[in-house]
């Protein structure tokens, strides 16, 4: 498998963690980010694929994030993955113009399933 990297933004650093072992395990790169300031150092990173982000960063409300790195020329085609556990979690994710959504807890093979789609038709 062609090594693909992952951006993980979440503030719960123990979850990250989690996330980022179940995506190594099946083959791909992470990098982790614990707030939006930490993520917008990591998203020049030509080898980006799809980037995983909590929907409650401390630091910044999730649609100027995403308006903010959708302006960026490498990154503005790049798959993001919603993370919540807030039972809107779907109809946020369209609002948005995100690629894809998990709502918490959820199952491992479930976020490798929606990363392999993704990836796949990126």
């Amino acid at each position: 498998m062609d090594k693909k990297k992952i951006l993980i933004i979440e503030d719960n650093s123990d979850f990250a963690m989690m996330c980022s072992f179940a995506l190594k395990r099946a083959g791909y790169l992470t990098s982790i980010a614990l707030s939006a300031e930490q993520a917008f150092k990591e998203i020049h990173d030509q080898a980006l694929r799809l980037i995983m982000m909590d929907l409650t960063l401390p630091d910044f409300l999730p649609e100027e994030f995403l308006k903010k790195i959708r302006s960026l020329p490498n990154i503005k085609d790049i798959p993001v993955i919603l993370v919540s556990g807030r039972e809107e979690i779907e109809s946020i994710c369209q609002e948005l113009g995100c690629q894809g959504y998990l709502k918490k807890p959820f199952d491992f093979a479930k976020l490798l399933g929606l990363v392999a789609k993704l990836l796949k038709t990126s």
